[in-house]
């Protein structure tokens, strides 16, 4: 069970705790938790073996989290919570959303179409609010493209029935 990942230091375990980490508003989880789970999707040298479906199922529930709590009060009462007291936290609901959406598509070019039976449940319904915004449009569209590259058509299938304007 150890060495499955032992040559390349990949540990799903630890992939799926650096994955609930990038709901962390505090420095310097805020910081940590994104660039760990960026080198550990890289550490799986896209070995999809490595990949078990409840570890995919884990990892999108969590980045759903993320992209979902970065747009509600949550985050923005921990922003101004931060700025009041004079911490690193103007911008984290922001750039939660940023990291959430970099570890969604590093995820997504480590698993290719493992993704696509969550995809319907956890990430593009997700994604159709800050898609219909003009600050996040454009980065939100990039990753819709990756997921149309990574799962196929099945996956264009879906994200026309989740948002429309696709």
């Amino acid at each position: 069970q150890w060495e499955k990942g032992a040559d390349t230091g990949f540990s799903p375990d630890l992939l799926i705790v650096c994955a609930d980490g990038l709901i962390e508003t505090d420095h310097p989880y805020v910081v940590m938790a994104p660039m760990m789970f960026q080198e550990l999707c890289l550490r799986s040298e896209k070995c999809l073996d490595l990949f078990s479906p409840q570890v995919v199922e884990t990892v999108a529930g969590h980045i759903r989290t993320a992209l979902m709590v970065s747009g509600s009060a949550t985050a923005s009462t921990a922003v101004k919570t931060a700025s009041s007291s004079g911490g690193a936290g103007s911008g984290v609901g922001s750039t939660m959303f940023e990291g959430a959406l970099k570890a969604l598509a590093v995820f997504l070019e480590c698993t290719g179409n493992l993704m696509l039976p969550y995809l319907a449940k956890y990430i593009i319904p997700v994604l159709a609010r800050p898609f219909s915004d003009k600050g996040k449009k454009e980065a939100v569209a990039e990753v819709l493209r990756l997921v149309e590259q990574q799962c196929g058509p099945e996956a264009t299938k879906i994200i026309k029935a989740k948002i429309p304007t696709w």
